[in-house]
């Protein structure tokens, strides 16, 4: 049985719906979750500075004999991930964005919500209307969204917030979840509208597969922050009890 460790990184809890949903049908797969909570929230910041981050990251993974990276982050993977291709070759690198939209079935009028630097980048809508030439592709900018699920915020708080991003959405159906912690409040986002919502996470488990498969070892759990924290969130978040490293890259 073979052992090479997998990794993900995310600027925080977002990577965790993948790495959670990848348990659940591969529950033994070697996977790294690295949770770089302490660059947290990667939307704002410039691509030469997610450039800078993402390479520390990426050394860090080799350090512990990671070849195969997925980026459980779509800021991420719309920005650096074909600059971390060409910088690692011997690093296998995925992304969360090709996977998502390939889940499209129609998009006449469909909604993307994510951070500010995946919209400014129109990574979603290029890869949209590349599928979907005729599509009306509405882009819209979750500002805070990010702040509010890794600092907890109450449900009323967030659905507010939500409420509001989705009145710029229209008739928009589907709606993409362009960023991986936005499921985390996927019940706020129905509550507001209930339409079909399309995320990373059955697309990941999906296209992961291939590296999964015959691929046993212990998973762990790092992040460049605080671990008690971390720990604390993943119970209340995702209501598990779990080993959380803290680790300095």
């Amino acid at each position: 049985m073979k052992q090479r460790p997998i990794g993900l990184i995310d600027s925080g809890l977002g990577g965790f719906t993948i790495f959670y949903g990848l348990k659940a049908v591969y529950p033994k797969a070697p996977l790294i979750m690295l949770a770089d909570q302490k660059n947290n929230p990667y939307g704002p910041k410039t691509v030469a500075e997610l450039e800078a981050i993402t390479i520390k990251n990426i050394e860090y993974f080799q350090s512990l004999g990671v070849d195969r990276v997925l980026f459980a982050c779509n800021t991420t993977s719309s920005l650096v991930l074909e600059k971390m291709q060409a910088h690692f070759k011997d690093i296998e690198f995925k992304g969360v964005i090709d996977g998502t939209v390939k889940q499209l079935k129609q998009a006449d009028q469909v909604a993307v919500i994510a951070t500010k630097a995946n919209i400014e980048s129109h990574a979603y809508k290029n890869k949209i209307l590349k599928q979907f030439p005729e599509a009306q592709v509405i882009e819209i900018i979750a500002h805070d969204l990010v702040d509010y699920i890794e600092g907890l915020a109450n449900d009323a708080t967030i659905y507010r917030y939500v409420d509001e991003l989705l009145k710029a959405s229209g008739a928009a159906d589907p709606i993409i979840l362009g960023c991986t912690h936005y499921p985390l409040v996927l019940d706020l986002f129905k509550k507001s509208r209930d339409v079909t919502y399309i995320d990373s996470t059955q697309a990941m488990v999906s296209e992961l597969g291939v590296w999964l498969i015959d691929n046993e070892g212990p998973a762990s759990i790092l992040t460049t922050g605080d671990a008690a924290i971390l720990k604390h969130q993943l119970q209340i978040l995702f209501d598990k009890d779990e080993d959380v490293k803290a680790v300095l890259v």
